[in-house]
């Protein structure tokens, strides 16, 4: 499982696939997702353009590193 580790993604804990019902363990995040965090504290409105681009330069190289690996991350969805 650490080879799942990244600087720009939430940590995988571990797995428990025996049983009912299956779960996955995440790392805490104290703020909760990205999307609730930018809503709540700073709201995506007030970032500059500079801000904006790092989030998403981010995001990018997270699921760039998923990617590399083969890993298939269905858990990234786009607002507007």
């Amino acid at each position: 499982m650490n080879a799942l580790y990244h600087k720009h993604l939430v940590g995988l804990v571990g797995v428990v696939t025996k049983g009912y019902p299956l779960m996955i363990i995440m790392e805490y995040c104290e703020h909760g997702s990205l999307l609730s965090f930018l809503k709540k504290r700073t709201g995506f409105d007030a970032l500059t353009p500079q801000q904006r681009a790092k989030v998403a330069l981010d995001v990018a190289s997270g699921m760039k590193y998923l990617t590399s690996l083969g890993v298939c991350a269905r858990c990234l969805a786009l607002y507007s």
